[in-house]
């Protein structure tokens, strides 16, 4: 074996150059060139390595050659190596090379507690869910796309297959975000058997979901199947609320199915314990799925919450609104859940690079950018979202004298009252949840009946028709006509013949004897059961346009168009004006007549949540105080008001978290460097640069921190705190007295000044300087 160091390869690194091959290298990039090129396309993804040696060939003023990208990619490989194998011997310095130490630890504000604070509803609030964009074609694309869509893609796709080089390196380092393919497929359908795959209502298990035709990804989610032209159909993504990833899963050859969220969330609870909030898009209905699979008990032990997120919940039934909807879960504060759909945005522009890779460099470019997102992007706006999320609580907060004045003239003495309320809603949303049998058999006899008296008068008007005398003159000129006749007359007969032996199986299956018995326009049992029969086609009207509103929603959210929802619903939605009429005249029909609806209301995207209370089925619930507009406006800022005060609980928390987190993260690591100054300085050179990394941020955050603290409301601390338990890379006995604070080398460099949300110039940067020379002492 050669000697590393003696080579011209060793050389040509000590000299910041990489070389293309690894014996007798004739073309060399330089390390600087490399680093450019990273720090760029981790910022923008977009920006590729043809696109980057184009450049460099146009600055050069050479001719780009196919060679020199393949080149370049070389290197590039090199590097990332490299950079990886830093990243590892740092990590182990450091003792945070244990497989789950980034999940454990690497969230300031979510899991690096703090010694006497106060416990929260939930320990952590999360969102998961799939993307279909970072997917990735297989080696042999053409081919697996003709055997699934036939000759006609082959005929139009002639090129030869594409077949990748196989590369069976894996990705190791970087964090461990990637939950294994084996685990997942533990929860496979062919692993766990049928257990999944009926959708049920969690509140009646025998039911099916009332949201599951409103969601593709809830309608046979263990049985669908994506084109064969793709291996990696997407990812499967877990993050925190504040946008650091958690895990990620690869979907191979399929959509969203149930054994990727399942994957997940057993592994989060493996490793983070109690008190999980959940949000999915889906999340009633994987709430059961979650009961019903394996992981069910350990969920249930450990307190596991199945959210639905804000966004996505206006689109669901109303009562699963109530029970999953963060507006009205205790402990949610103001929480969205949909922190996924903002970390999608971005990463989309990570798809066009990816579409091609191999398996390793697609998993390798979607991890370095998860890592360059957390340690940077995320860490950044991490001070930012607490503090706008802190004065938005604020501002709700000061709306109470108009919720008081509400109160007054809407005649409500205790905001009590308001949960009242919500759980009357409940119970008389779940009371809709199924006909009695009685009312359904009554419903379907009307039918019958109403149907058969039909086809009775019909009957007896063609007889008077035949009565008519025929004289031996009109016999010939009518012989024709009276055929006609006397088919449609016959058949005619035989429609009523079925249709009273319809009518006589539901009076046995309602126990109606006698011919006298059967109901008949003008009876009591006749009246109500056309009552009923109004009511069940008003609701299939109102279901029927909510359907089509919620579906044009989504459609405008697709296209980036969601402010632009009333114009575009105009020009678009000549299928919702024909329900609107529909709907209009079936509530005409009612008795008492419904009020209309209007085109404006129907537009209002808030209004989807009030379309459950149009199904009043039974009972008229129209005096009812929750179903007024204005009685549920002032219960929505209730609770509203509600969420507000948790959210300042949990930001009082959060925010002391991060303060505590910096100063121990600074000692720690100022620690480690001087102790291996000495005996490996290139070691301690690297645990300086992943100190600066990590701190560069941490003078604007004291700088917002400052800022809030002297907003009035604030009722928080941004002095550190002691760990609440002794964490693994983090060093032992560390307190906040500790006076091994006097080595710390931060970095003083100004914050920009032209930041938004500090506009009080030197005073805010001297007091961010104070308390920081306060941590350090």
């Amino acid at each position: 074996m050669l000697k590393i160091d003696n080579t011209v390869v060793a050389a040509m690194v000590r000299h910041g150059l990489l070389p293309c091959a690894p014996y007798t290298p004739r073309v060399v990039i330089t390390i600087k060139t490399m680093e450019t090129f990273h720090l760029c396309h981790l910022q923008c993804p977009q920006f590729s390595v043809q696109a980057f040696v184009r450049a460099l060939c146009d600055l050069h003023q050479s001719p780009c050659h196919s060679h020199l990208q393949e080149q370049f990619r070389i290197c590039y490989d090199v590097y990332i190596e490299i950079l990886c194998q830093v990243d590892q011997r740092v990590m182990n310095a450091l003792s945070r090379d244990e497989p789950d130490w980034r999940l454990r630890n690497c969230y300031p504000a979510c899991t690096f507690t703090v010694k006497d604070e106060p416990a929260l509803e939930f320990k952590m609030l999360l969102a998961i869910d799939g993307n279909n964009l970072l997917r990735r074609l297989s080696e042999n694309s053409t081919e697996s796309a003709s055997e699934e869509m036939g000759d006609s893609f082959a005929m139009n796709h002639t090129e030869p297959a594409r077949r990748a080089r196989i590369d069976l390196r894996e990705v190791s380092g970087w964090g461990n975000y990637y939950v294994s393919r084996a685990h997942v497929e533990e929860f496979s359908k062919e692993a766990i058997g049928e257990i999944l795959t009926t959708d049920t209502d969690p509140e009646n298990p025998m039911e099916p979901s009332p949201c599951t035709e409103r969601w593709a990804n809830m309608v046979n989610d263990l049985t669908s199947r994506m084109w064969g032209i793709y291996d990696e159909t997407g990812i499967f993504l877990s993050v925190c609320r504040h946008g650091f990833v958690l895990l990620v899963a690869d979907m191979i050859k399929s959509g969203e199915l149930a054994k990727y969220p399942l994957a997940i969330i057993d592994k989060l609870i493996d490793v983070l314990g109690d008190k999980l909030g959940v949000g999915y898009d889906v999340g009633c209905k994987f709430g059961t799925t979650i009961n019903r699979s394996p992981i069910g008990p350990k969920a249930r032990l450990h307190h596991y919450r199945s959210l639905v997120g804000l966004f996505h919940g206006h689109a669901h039934n109303r009562r699963c609104q109530l029970c999953n909807l963060g507006t009205y879960i205790l402990g949610m504060g103001l929480e969205d859940l949909e922190t996924c759909e903002r970390w999608f945005s971005k990463s989309n522009s990570l798809a066009s690079s990816t579409r091609h890779m191999s398996a390793y460099h697609r998993r390798l470019a979607i991890i370095m950018y998860m890592h360059h997102v957390d340690r940077n992007d995320a860490y950044e706006n991490l001070s930012k979202f607490l503090c706008s999320n802190y004065k938005q609580a604020l501002k709700i907060i000061k709306e109470i004298p108009a919720l008081v004045q509400t109160m007054d003239v809407l005649g409500i003495e205790s905001q009590s009252e308001f949960d009242k309320w919500l759980q009357e809603e409940k119970e008389y949303l779940n009371g809709l949840t199924k006909e009695p049998e009685f009312e359904t058999c009554a419903m379907e006899y009307y039918s019958q009946l109403v149907e058969f008296y039909m086809l009775e008068a019909k009957l007896a008007k063609t007889r008077v028709e035949h009565s008519d005398i025929i004289t031996p003159e009109t016999f010939t000129q009518s012989r024709d006509k009276t055929s006609r006749k006397e088919t449609a007359r016959r058949h005619l007969i035989e429609k009523t013949r079925k249709q009273l032996q319809n009518v006589q199986h539901m009076e046995l299956l309602l126990n109606i004897g006698g011919e006298h018995e059967r109901w008949a326009p003008g009876m009591a049992a006749w009246e109500s059961a056309q009552t009923l029969v109004r009511t069940r086609d008003y609701r299939r009207c109102l279901n029927n346009l909510e359907a089509l509103v919620v579906s044009r929603i989504f459609e405008l959210t697709k296209m980036n168009m969601s402010k632009t929802g009333k114009s575009y619903l105009i020009l678009r939605s000549k299928t919702i004006q024909v329900a609107l009429t529909k709907y209009n005249a079936a509530a005409k029909a009612m008795s008492p007549p419904r009020p209309p609806l209007q085109w404006d209301q129907v537009v209002e995207y808030a209004f989807l949540a009030n379309f459950d209370l149009l199904r009043n089925a039974r009972e008229d619930i129209i005096k009812k105080p929750w179903a007024n507009p204005n009685g549920r406006a002032a219960m929505d800022g209730y609770f509203k008001l509600q969420r507000a005060y948790e959210e300042i609980d949990r930001l009082n928390v959060e925010i002391k978290r991060v303060v505590t987190f910096i100063r121990h993260e600074d000692i720690y690591l100022c620690q480690r460097e001087q102790e291996l100054s000495s005996t490996d300085p290139m070691l301690a050179f690297q645990i300086a640069r992943y100190r600066q990394q990590w701190s560069r941020f941490d003078d604007l955050h004291m700088k917002r921190f400052s800022a809030l603290s002297g907003e009035p409301g604030f009722t928080g601390s941004i002095v550190p705190g002691e760990l609440s338990e002794p964490r693994s890379g983090f060093g032992n006995g560390i307190g906040f007295n500790d006076k091994s604070d006097k080595s710390i080398h931060r970095n003083k460099e100004s914050v920009d000044e032209g930041e938004s949300e500090n506009d009080d110039g030197s005073e805010v940067d001297e007091e961010a300087i104070q308390i920081y020379t306060a941590i350090g002492e």
